[in-house]
This record gives structure tokens, C-alpha cells and sequence, in this order.
């Protein structure tokens, strides 16, 4: 099997994981170590998996292949790889990163993929 599985289906049900975790986030309880606050009891929420749909556009596009990282200097860069930036878009329209439009989620993958080159600016 090879990195994104049959036909992209690893990389596209890794989201949908991901975005049943968030929805399904549950409070979680945690005790104050002091002896005066032992008596309250704090619930903290646990925190979102992308904090920005940029972030979650990047992660969308290393998980497809269709970028990559310098190994040297982990600078983002293209992989050229069609078919891979065909299923992050893909993806990105059918589970778009929560708050956002599926529109808007394929607006920032197109953005990203503009902004980057296919060569690290520093193996130059």
C-alpha cells in the first residue's frame, strides 16, 4: 500500500477522523495541585487539531503529497505531483476545516500552492 493509500482514501478518511474528533470533544476535568484550590474544580476544553484553516490547508497538502518539505531546511515546497493537489482539493471540498465554506477550504489550498515554489530558496 503505498503513502495515501488506494486512490487517496487514507489521506481523505485521516480528515474525516479528525474532524469527527473535534466535533466530538469532550471537557475534560483536571484538580489544581494547591491546597486552596483543590476545592474548585477547573474544566479546560480540549484544543482544536488546526487552530487556522491555513494550518489545516498545509497539514491537507503534506498528508496528499502534494507538497513537501525541504529535508535540510524545512522550507514547503511543490512535489509536482497533479493527481495528488487534484485529491487535496478534492478532500478539501468535501470536508472543508470547521467554520470555513468548502469554497473557502479549496481557496486556501489553491493560495497555498500559488505561494510556494517547487525548490527550497536556501538549496538554491
Amino acid at each position: 500500500m503505498s503513502l495515501h493509500g488506494d486512490n487517496g482514501l487514507l489521506a481523505e478518511s485521516r480528515h474525516v477522523r479528525l474532524a469527527k474528533k473535534a466535533i466530538d470533544s469532550i471537557p475534560r476535568m483536571a484538580m489544581s495541585s494547591s491546597a486552596a484550590a483543590r476545592k474548585f474544580v477547573v474544566i479546560e476544553k480540549r484544543r482544536e487539531p488546526y487552530r487556522s484553516l491555513r494550518g489545516w490547508a498545509v497539514e491537507l497538502l503534506l498528508e496528499t503529497g502534494a507538497i513537501r518539505e525541504c529535508v535540510d531546511h524545512s522550507h514547503l515546497c511543490d512535489a509536482t505531483d497533479p493527481d495528488a493537489w487534484r485529491r487535496a482539493r478534492r478532500t478539501a471540498s468535501t470536508y472543508p476545516f470547521k467554520g470555513a465554506t468548502p469554497a473557502e477550504a479549496v481557496a486556501m489550498i489553491e493560495d497555498i500552492m500559488r505561494s510556494i515554489g517547487d525548490t527550497c530558496p536556501e538549496c538554491k
